[in-house]
């Protein structure tokens, strides 16, 4: 009970930063969405950098997985080709992330959708799943994968961010 309510706590403050806080062009962070896949080795952090992206003024973009890993070089190199740095992105666990106020959780796969659900109650789940482009055997098939991956959510995060896609 008590770490529930240091994180109810923590949530409270940093909701009311979010609120508060200014970017650089002075835009209050008003949304904030994680991605959430297995490893957030290649899913989410292909979607997280597409979305940093792509993402109007005023939304915050997290991406974590069930448990951290690193962030695979197919993965920077596909992002590369589209003219995003991802370099300084780092793989995270969603434990991390679990006091953040956040809006919407996109789930990049199904396996993760229970302890998303319960870590964050208050957020909109969204279910994405796409296969996991690292999981091929073969060094040209997973650079194929992760390229179709990334055209796949660059198309869904359009679609999303410009309000047309609002499901729980």
């Amino acid at each position: 009970m008590v770490i529930f309510k240091g994180c109810l706590m923590v949530f409270v403050l940093k909701r009311q930063q979010n609120l508060s806080m200014r970017s650089d062009d002075s835009t209050r962070i008003e949304r904030t969405i994680l991605f959430v896949c297995q490893f957030n080795s290649a899913r989410s952090q292909l979607a997280e950098a597409l979305a940093k992206s792509m993402a109007p003024a005023g939304v915050r973009i997290l991406s974590a997985g069930l448990t951290a890993s690193v962030v695979n070089t197919e993965v920077l190199r596909a992002l590369a080709e589209v003219g995003i740095d991802a370099s300084a992105q780092r793989s995270k666990a969603i434990q991390e992330l679990a006091c953040e106020p956040v809006d919407d959780v996109i789930v990049l796969c199904e396996e993760v959708c229970p302890p998303v659900s319960r870590l964050f109650p208050r957020a909109a789940v969204h279910l994405w799943p796409f296969p996991d482009p690292i999981a091929m055997k073969d060094e040209h098939a997973v650079g194929t994968a992760v390229r179709r991956v990334r055209d796949d959510l660059a198309e869904r995060l359009k679609e999303f961010l410009s309000g047309r896609v609002r499901c729980r």
